[in-house]
């Protein structure tokens, strides 16, 4: 069950820290304009610390809950 648990709740800090990561680096959003997909990409999946990141989360979040 700890591992449920962890995987869970690792995703959804991650999820949400992706999305303040990404609402960050994209500002300032100006009327008018448009972000492409690519920008919101290069800054996710092609970028080898957003990975790390992930893992990372669910691991500690793991490591957590078996702790526990």
């Amino acid at each position: 069950m700890w591992l449920v648990k962890g995987i869970l709740v690792g995703l959804g800090v991650f999820i949400l820290g992706s999305l303040v990561y990404v609402g960050y680096h994209l500002r300032p959003i100006e009327p008018e304009k448009a972000t492409g997909l690519s920008a919101i990409t290069a800054l996710t999946l092609y970028d080898y610390r957003w990975w790390v990141a992930l893992v990372a989360t669910v691991a500690l979040a793991c490591w957590y809950f078996q702790k526990k």
